[in-house]
């Protein structure tokens, strides 16, 4: 998923982990996986509490393509 926030803290990309894994911060965008999207109302009350306003948030499918080269590797 993408996320898009006001304001990226170390705390902040810190407890985000809590709801994913795999979490990169690229030119503003904080990138996560989570397991399931049943998280995301969880992970936005979290933000809120912790008074981070979310600008955007998207999620991204991988294709069957992504998923089969991440397990048998890409080279």
């Amino acid at each position: 998923m993408q996320l898009r926030l006001d304001r990226q803290t170390p705390a902040v990309l810190e407890g985000l982990g809590r709801f994913g894994r795999d979490l990169r911060e690229d030119q503003g965008i904080v990138r996560l996986r989570v397991e399931s999207e049943e998280r995301l109302p969880e992970m936005s009350r979290w933000l809120a509490s912790q008074g981070v306003g979310l600008y955007h948030l998207a999620v991204e499918r991988r294709s069957l393509e992504a998923v089969f080269l991440e397990v048998i590797g890409d080279g």
